[in-house]
């Protein structure tokens, strides 16, 4: 039972390190997005989204550019069917930086 107690102890000190060495490794990515939370927050509230509707897209919407465009789009006034339409043909380019990357990383495990 002790054998076991350690094994599962080292698993979750290995697991709390990899955490440690991700959060690392992305900290300078998380201190760039800031300006650009700022920027999104600043063009939503002026497009006359609410605090509320600026957290819940942020929350919802994990594609930069498409936060953006469908902000411009509400203040335009388009239809929430063309917005829609509009984000996912915007990101259609992820398919093509996907299929060119995926060449390059034939054979890696997928864990």
């Amino acid at each position: 039972m002790t054998e076991s107690k350690s094994l599962s102890e080292g698993k979750r000190a290995s697991h709390w390190a990899l955490i440690k060495g991700g959060m690392k490794a992305a900290w300078p990515i998380c201190i760039g997005y800031i300006p650009l939370g700022f920027a999104f927050g600043v063009l939503a509230q002026k497009g006359g989204l609410s605090v509320l509707d600026i957290a819940i897209m942020s929350v919802v919407v994990f594609a930069g550019s498409s936060q953006f465009i469908a902000v411009a789009m509400i203040a335009a006034g388009a239809s929430p069917l063309s917005i829609v339409l509009t984000t996912f043909t915007v990101n259609l380019r992820h398919i093509l930086m996907s299929s060119a990357l995926a060449v390059h990383l034939q054979g890696l495990n997928r864990r």
